[in-house]
């Protein structure tokens, strides 16, 4: 499973079982998952928030593009946008995710990614190769302390952080 599993996740879905009759719980249409024992660890949650595949993607295109020289650059940013704008999509309609908050967390961690990267990117004048070497690390560190909280069938309320040891702040 690819979503994010909290604690608050777990008690919904017992809750869940629970009220279909005795603890009992069929599970009739196939795309429905067994029920969830554990919340994820922060391990699970970083590698959970990272978007591995929509990397790979724009990796493979930016090798192919560096024999390409005078051309590099704007076909980045070209490609840097396509993924951006498709990798919610591919989050929720191919890796199956329905927080909008792990979309969106994973959206941004591929940003961050392609900027610490370099990219497209160094054409901007701002830009220095130290900015991306900091801030990946710190998103990469900060961002699984925190969690979406999913309350109810589709809805997500709030967020919890966690402080690594397994317990909700």
């Amino acid at each position: 499973m690819r979503t994010v599993v909290t604690g608050e996740d777990i008690r919904w879905e017992d809750a869940r079982r629970e009220a279909a009759g005795k603890g009992m719980y069929l599970y009739a249409r196939k795309w429905e998952s067994p029920p969830i024992r554990s919340a994820d660890s922060y391990a699970d949650r970083l590698l959970k928030y990272i978007p591995s595949e929509v990397i790979a993607v724009y990796l493979t295109v930016d090798a192919i593009l560096k024999s390409a020289t005078d051309m590099r650059i704007p076909v980045l940013w070209v490609v840097f946008l396509v993924l951006l704008v498709a990798t919610p999509f591919y989050l929720w309609r191919v890796a199956n995710i329905v927080k909008k908050d792990q979309i969106a967390i994973s959206t941004l961690a591929f940003i961050v990614w392609v900027f610490a990267m370099g990219g497209p990117f160094i054409s901007l004048s701002f830009y220095h190769p130290v900015y991306g070497a900091v801030a990946l690390p710190l998103f990469t560190f900060l961002v699984p302390i925190y969690s979406a909280c999913k309350v109810g069938a589709g809805q997500l309320v709030g967020a919890h952080f966690h402080s690594g040891m397994g317990d909700v702040v």
